[in-house]
């Protein structure tokens, strides 16, 4: 279950509106939701973004993380760092766990 607006590759959303795309929203709401994984449903944070052009990508990978819920990746793989490579590898993997 989505458990949050989109994400983006900036943090604020477009005139502070939580309701908007932005890993603020996405990680403020997906962080309040917590409670539900796995007592009704799996969360899904939204996609990890990697790239090197997502702003506090390592915030957001740790999030996405630490959600415990669905993975996936929304990074075009050449568009992908060594950062980017080893974090996805990891995360898409399930070796975090």
């Amino acid at each position: 279950m989505r458990v949050s607006p989109d994400t983006a590759p900036h943090r604020r959303p477009e005139a502070d509106d939580y309701s908007q795309p932005g890993q603020d929203p996405a990680e403020f709401t997906g962080a309040a939701r917590q409670w539900q994984h796995h007592r009704l449903w799996t969360n899904d944070p939204d996609c990890l973004m990697a790239r090197p052009a997502v702003e506090t990508r390592e915030r957001w990978a740790a999030h996405v993380e630490s959600t415990g819920g669905l993975m996936a990746s929304s990074d075009r793989l050449l568009s992908l760092d060594q950062w980017g490579v080893e974090t996805t590898r990891r995360l898409l993997s399930g070796t975090h766990r």
